[in-house]
């Protein structure tokens, strides 16, 4: 049992570096394939067209096969910076809703136990017993972990839909915005100039909440070992 927990741990940073890495590939994409996607940016679309872009959004939010924020940076060259964030915000705040309540209401007893043992649920558990809200809050500022995790550990708790919804809300809107101004400045007219403030204030929010919840995790660790 003490060499299966260690190997977890051992690969946990890994897991952190692979996600960091999906991201950095997604970006990558989007940049090869900016002119195809300059066409369609500037094509004309109907309300038919974004109802169809919408609802593809929203299950990718629901179950991402792919990670949402090309979906978000897509939105921001599409929409702009401050449509495309507000409709980022909404879309996958309501998948996130709408997942918590299908765990909570949706699941039998043995749905609820495999959906207990997602990864990255263990974690959560353990800093936020006693503050759910903060804890979603935090989590969601950390784009390296697992959305799904995030919704299943609120769901298996008492933790009412409506303080959920806000956390959520809330912690979603820096990465949110942060991918949405990346898309519509490197896809509608990359300059460097526009692009490295908003990665470097944004990476440097990202370290500062990073620091921070690996500071409170070790603080209530070390208190619950004493």
């Amino acid at each position: 049992m003490r060499s299966i927990s260690v190997k977890r741990k051992r690969g946990q940073p890994l897991k952190k570096w692979i996600i960091v890495a999906v991201y950095m590939a997604t970006a990558g994409l989007l940049l090869l394939k900016r002119h195809s996607i300059m066409s369609w940016i500037h094509a004309e679309s109907s309300w038919n067209d974004y109802l169809i872009l919408f609802a593809i959004a929203f299950i990718i939010a629901l179950v991402p096969a792919i990670p949402y924020g090309l979906i978000a940076a897509l939105f921001g060259a599409k929409f702009g910076a401050l449509a495309g964030s507000f409709i980022n915000l909404g879309l996958s705040s309501m998948a996130a809703i709408v997942l918590f309540l299908i765990v909570r209401y949706a699941f039998n007893a043995e749905q609820r136990t495999k959906a207990a043992q997602i990864r990255g649920l263990t974690r959560l558990t353990a800093i936020t017993e006693s503050n759910p809200f903060l804890s979603v809050m935090v989590a969601r500022l950390l784009p390296v972990i697992p959305a799904q995790a995030i919704n299943v550990y609120a769901a298996l708790t008492r933790m009412k839909m409506l303080p959920f919804a806000v956390a959520t809300i809330v912690g979603k809107i820096p990465f949110m915005v942060a991918t949405t101004l990346l898309g519509e400045s490197v896809l509608v007219s990359f300059q460097w100039s526009d692009t490295l403030p908003v990665l470097m204030i944004y990476g440097v929010f990202l370290l500062f909440v990073a620091l921070t919840y690996r500071y409170v995790f070790s603080k209530r660790a070390n208190d619950n070992a004493s």
